[in-house]
Order: C-alpha cells, then sequence, then structure tokens
C-alpha cells in the first residue's frame, strides 16, 4: 500500500475560527472602552496581548489517506474517537482524558483508474479522486473540517498515469 495524499482534519472550520476570534476581540474591546479607552488603543491593545490566549484552538484530530493498493485507490480514515466510541471526540487542547487514533478503511470507496481494462485519462482519475474524497468529507466526516484546498490545488496538475506506471514499478 503506497500513500498518495495525507489531509488533514481539523477541529472546525477556519471560518469558524475567524468568527470566535472577532467575538472574543469585541467583547474585550467593548470592556476597555466601558472603563474609558479609545476605541482603536482598545483594538491594538487587544491584538498585542489578547490574541493568543483565546480559547479557540483549532488542532488536527485525524487524517484522510488516499492510498493507492492492488490497482485501486483506497480510502482511509484515522481520527481521534473516546474509547469504544463512533462518535469523532474534539479533544481540547490540555486533558487528560485519553483519546484514540482509530484507523480504519472507508466502507465501499475504493476507485479503480481502469475501465473496461483500459487506463483512464488523467482528468477522470482526478475528477474520480476530487469526488470520491469531497463524498467522504460531506458523510464521514460531520463536525469536523477536512482541508481540501492543498489537494484541490495539486490534484488537476499530477500526472496520474505517470504516477501509476512508477508505482506498478515499485
Amino acid at each position: 500500500m503506497i500513500n498518495i495524499f495525507r489531509l488533514p482534519i481539523y477541529n472546525c472550520p477556519p471560518t469558524q475560527i475567524a468568527d470566535k476570534y472577532l467575538t472574543a476581540r469585541e467583547k474585550r474591546v467593548r470592556e476597555l472602552e466601558s472603563l474609558g479607552w479609545e476605541r482603536e488603543r482598545a483594538i491594538l491593545h487587544y491584538s498585542s496581548s489578547y490574541s493568543d490566549k483565546i480559547d479557540v484552538d483549532n488542532y488536527i484530530i485525524g487524517y484522510l489517506y488516499v492510498d493507492f493498493n492492488n490497482d485501486c485507490f483506497q480510502y482511509r480514515l484515522a481520527i481521534c474517537r473516546t474509547a469504544n466510541s463512533r462518535n469523532i471526540y474534539k479533544m481540547p487542547l490540555y486533558t487528560t482524558v485519553k483519546h484514540y487514533m482509530l484507523e480504519y478503511h472507508v466502507n465501499g470507496i475504493y476507485d479503480s483508474p481502469y475501465e473496461y481494462g483500459k487506463l483512464k485519462s488523467n482528468e477522470e482519475i482526478a475528477h474520480m479522486i476530487e469526488e470520491s474524497i469531497n463524498s467522504i468529507c460531506d458523510n464521514d466526516i460531520n463536525g469536523a473540517y477536512c482541508e481540501r484546498e492543498p489537494f484541490n490545488r495539486l490534484n488537476r496538475h499530477l500526472n496520474y498515469i505517470a504516477l501509476l506506471s512508477e508505482l506498478k514499478a515499485y
């Protein structure tokens, strides 16, 4: 089994982090304004003193792997869960609770780069992998955020046909 891609799964989307940061900043700025501070000075004070102390942490809670094995693409999820649970566990950054990153194959999603014994085109292979990843992210990763942007930028530019011939030789 050869790993082709590893996509990180985060606790929450970056937009949610930005919203929480702006909400925390606005709350602190209002507190400082009620004490007589000017708004610009309060914003500058928050930006320099409190920006790293907000209670919002976005960290990796798992990975989505795209592997090539036995002439097909296979997809695995390794994601944090509590013991004996199928639910994603978004643990706090500092915790005493044990968490486990369980790894399993995503059921029913195996993509073959061959159709009727003939190798698909590079664009078809890229589209096939992208569709499978989107399906997994939408259906199997509930409540978390899979970072797909780097994959989407790279996917269309990879020469999968040359890659597959190299992997077969390996």
